[in-house]
């Protein structure tokens, strides 16, 4: 049987637990974005998939063997961009977006004109609630490249979520003019017609 003093510190300890558990379920690389309820969750624009990994990762589904192989290639080219693109998707994919923000952010230091990346990087800002960095980063990547339609349904998709719908309304609409036939567009007349649904 416990005494009174050996109760108090096992439920001091299981408090200190409790609280160490609730910091570690909110830390920014583990942060679940909430669903909006202007844009639905499906509106959530994808890694591109222009990058196409190297052989040594095509075989493989195990998210740590994976990312050791990317760290081994980082090893022995440090100054090979594509690769930290390359990781950066793989921790954005997993929800570790601190991570991915490092590797984007290694990605366009090392190829600033590598607007895939700083689409990416955007993504990754806003789902970590840096939205001005998110928006910096989009805008970026529009200098470089104002017809990479992707890029413009991330910066429709953030602003959406920010709350500022005419900036979103025309960041959607030049998705559609720059390749109205496109998959992207498509999801671009999806978003808008969700936006120009009467409010309740």
């Amino acid at each position: 049987m416990l005494s009174s003093y050996q109760k108090t510190v096992v439920f001091i300890l299981v408090i200190a637990a409790a609280v160490i558990l609730i910091f570690l379920s909110q830390r920014p690389d583990q942060y679940e974005p909430p669903p909006i309820s202007s844009v639905t969750e499906r509106s959530q624009p994808s890694v591109p998939d222009r990058r196409q990994p190297p052989p040594i990762s095509s075989s493989l589904s195990d998210f740590s063997v994976k990312e050791k192989a990317y760290l081994e290639m980082i090893v022995k080219e440090p100054e090979n961009a594509e690769i930290y693109a390359l990781l950066g998707d793989l921790y954005f994919e997993n929800k570790r977006y601190e991570k991915a923000i490092t590797n984007y952010e290694k990605a366009v230091e090392l190829n600033p004109k590598d607007v895939d990346s700083y689409n990416d990087l955007g993504l990754a800002q806003f789902y970590t609630r840096r939205s001005e960095d998110a928006l910096t980063s989009l805008k970026k990547g529009i200098e470089i490249d104002p017809q990479f339609q992707r890029i413009w349904l991330s910066l429709g998709f953030v602003t959406a979520n920010s709350g500022d719908i005419d900036a979103s309304k025309k960041a959607l609409e030049k998705v559609i003019s720059i390749d109205p036939d496109s998959d992207i567009a498509r999801e671009a007349k999806r978003i808008l017609g969700v936006l120009n649904e009467p409010r309740k």
